[in-house]
C-alpha cells in the first residue's frame, strides 16, 4: 500500500514538471517598436536654384500630424578661399494638421548659400529626413510690384560703368536718357517705374520715337585696354526673370545701346506702361 501511494505521488510530480516546462515562454519578448518614421521632411526643391531674399522656400513633411514638427536647418557660405562657413543656424516648425512650412533667407545678389536640413523632431513620433535635405541658393533681384528691377555686372568688376535707359538714332548715336544708375560698385542696380516716370525725363512709348528706339545703355568713364564683357539681369514684377550678355568694345566716354527696350502704355493698366526686353 506505501508503494502504491509513493508510485502515485511521483506520477502526479512528473505530470506537474511537464505541464509547467510546456508554459515556459522561450520566444524573444514584445517590445515597442520606436524606430518606425511616422513622417518625412525634405524640401520641395532639389538641386541649385535661383532665389530672392526673402521669398518662400519651402519644407514639406510626407505625412500631416496631430502634434507639432520641427526640422533644424543651416546656411552656410563658401568663400573665396573654399572655406564652408555657418552664417546662420534655426529651426522651422511645422503645425499640426499641416504638412509643410516655409523658411525665409537673405541671400545678396550674385551670392550662392547652402541649406541644410538636420534633426528632424516630432511630438510622440519618430520623424526621419528625405532625399533633398540640402538646397544651394543663387541669390537673384527681389522682384518690385511697381517697378523693373535690373541689374549689370562687368568682366573688369569695374565701378567706372555709367549705366541707364536711354534713346538712340538709327546709326546707334545716343539721342537723350530716360534713367540711370551713375553710381555704385562693379554691380550697378536700376529700377524702372512701371508707370514711366523715371529718374531723368518720363520715358517715351517707342512707337512715338520711330525710326529711333530706347535700350539699356553702357557708358565707360575710363579707359579700357579691352574689350568689356557684361551681363545684364532683369526682373520683371511677376517674377519672371531675363539675362542678357555681350561685350562692348574697349572705349571710353561712348554709349553703348545692348538691350532694346520696347516701351508702349499698358491697355489693361491705365497709367502704366509694359516694357519688352530682347537682344540686339
Amino acid at each position: 500500500m506505501k508503494k502504491n501511494i509513493n508510485t502515485s505521488i511521483l506520477r502526479i510530480l512528473v505530470l506537474f514538471l511537464a505541464f509547467t516546462a510546456c508554459n515556459v515562454d522561450d520566444d524573444d519578448p514584445i517590445v515597442a517598436n520606436t524606430s518606425t518614421i511616422a513622417a518625412e521632411i525634405q524640401f520641395s526643391n532639389t538641386g541649385t536654384i535661383e532665389y530672392a531674399s526673402g521669398s518662400d522656400l519651402l519644407v514639406n513633411m510626407s505625412a500631416a500630424s496631430t502634434t507639432l514638427s520641427k526640422v533644424d536647418y543651416t546656411v552656410s557660405r563658401i568663400d573665396v578661399d573654399g572655406n564652408e562657413t555657418n552664417i546662420m543656424e534655426s529651426s522651422v516648425t511645422i503645425n499640426a494638421g499641416d504638412t509643410s512650412a516655409v523658411i525665409n533667407i537673405d541671400v545678396p545678389f550674385l551670392e550662392t548659400v547652402t541649406v541644410t536640413l538636420s534633426n528632424p523632431l516630432g511630438l510622440y513620433k519618430t520623424l526621419g529626413l528625405g532625399a533633398n535635405i540640402s538646397l544651394e541658393l543663387s541669390g537673384r533681384l527681389a522682384p518690385s510690384p511697381d517697378s523693373i528691377e535690373i541689374a549689370f555686372t562687368n568682366s573688369f568688376e569695374s565701378p567706372s560703368i555709367w549705366f541707364g535707359l536711354s534713346a538712340f538714332d538709327v546709326n546707334d548715336n545716343w539721342i537723350t536718357d530716360f534713367n540711370q544708375n551713375s553710381t555704385g560698385g562693379p554691380i550697378r542696380f536700376q529700377s524702372i517705374p512701371l508707370d514711366g516716370n523715371t529718374n531723368l525725363n518720363g520715358v517715351l512709348n517707342s512707337a512715338d520715337i520711330l525710326p529711333n528706339y530706347i535700350a539699356l545703355n553702357l557708358f565707360p568713364q575710363t579707359s579700357f585696354s579691352e574689350p568689356i564683357g557684361y551681363t545684364i539681369y532683369i526682373t520683371m514684377p511677376d517674377g519672371t526673370s531675363q539675362e542678357f550678355s555681350g561685350a562692348i568694345p574697349a572705349s571710353i566716354y561712348v554709349d553703348n545701346s545692348i538691350v532694346l527696350v520696347t516701351v508702349a502704355d499698358d491697355v489693361n493698366n491705365p497709367g502704366l506702361k509694359t516694357y519688352v526686353f530682347s537682344a540686339l
